[in-house]
């Protein structure tokens, strides 16, 4: 994927971010701040039968990498098993963009995945 590509899959995540915002219903929540540039964020699962992640919300309160990568994890999990997301890697999600971004711009993109690590006691 090049650059261009990459900018817009972000600024569409960005804009209009999949579960964004609370749920109802959520059994484990988990949230990650970074201190060095202020920016946090928090999920929310509901985790159903068979340890499934039924439904995956965050908040999140930053740059809009944060925002985006907040929207494609929550996307990817839904369906996922508990054991499946505590397989996950910062690697693995870092891949969900299909294409690399500096090291600056990652952490914010970890930063829901971060959260998720909190939430299910990895």
């Amino acid at each position: 994927m090049d650059d261009e590509l990459v900018k817009e899959t972000l600024l569409d995540h960005a804009r209009s971010p999949y579960h964004h915002g609370s749920s109802r219903l959520a059994t484990h929540t988990g949230r990650f701040e970074n201190p060095a540039c202020g920016d946090s964020s928090q999920i929310e699962l509901t985790i159903g039968d068979e340890d499934r992640i039924e439904e995956a919300w965050f908040q999140s309160e930053g740059c809009m990498v944060t925002r985006a990568g907040g929207s494609i994890l929550t996307q990817f999990l839904e369906g996922k098993t508990t054991k499946e997301a505590r397989q996950l890697s910062e690697i693995d999600v870092l891949s969900l963009l299909d294409s690399p971004i500096t090291p600056h711009r990652q952490i914010c993109f970890l930063l829901t995945y971060f959260a998720l690590q909190d939430a299910i006691g990895c």
